[in-house]
């Protein structure tokens, strides 16, 4: 038991394997529950739940790290295309500013009546000078035909 505390105030923990060693030697000892060495093993098992716990805070806060990591990446992904989208919409919006306006169709007006039927009278007279000049034809082809 003694080598065992000497052990213990040397800081040597083999593996783990010294203090449950030491708890059983202590009971077939049938030392005293306040023993200085069950107050060391209590002090012992609290430092080890407290390290258990300590490296699953370490992992919880290396996961979180790393999401955390991953977040920062996407948003920088998602700030970088909202970037190019807002650039594209400027660019559109300048080339539609510059753009030369179309001209409109020629929108032809309607003539005054007045003016139409001039025109219509204009072209019932040169259609009757055509149907003139095609009875003429047709007179001089047959007397043509005939000499």
């Amino acid at each position: 038991m003694l080598l065992l505390r000497a052990d213990v105030a040397a800081d040597i923990d083999a593996a783990g394997r010294l203090f449950p060693a030491m708890r059983q030697a202590r009971v077939r000892l049938g030392l005293l529950p306040d023993d200085p060495a069950e107050t060391t093993y209590k002090q012992w098992q609290a430092a080890r739940a407290k390290a258990g716990d300590a490296d699953a805070q370490s992992r919880v806060i290396a996961e979180s790290k790393a999401e955390a990591d991953a977040l920062r990446s996407t948003i920088a992904d998602t700030v970088r295309q909202n970037r190019d989208l807002a650039r594209r919409v400027e660019d559109l919006e300048r080339q539609l500013r510059e753009r030369p306006a179309a001209a409109p169709p020629p929108v032809e007006l309607p003539a005054e009546p007045a003016e139409v039927r001039a025109l219509r009278a204009k072209l019932d007279q040169l259609q009757d000078v055509v149907r003139e000049k095609n009875l003429e034809l047709a007179e001089l082809r047959r007397e043509s035909r005939k000499r």
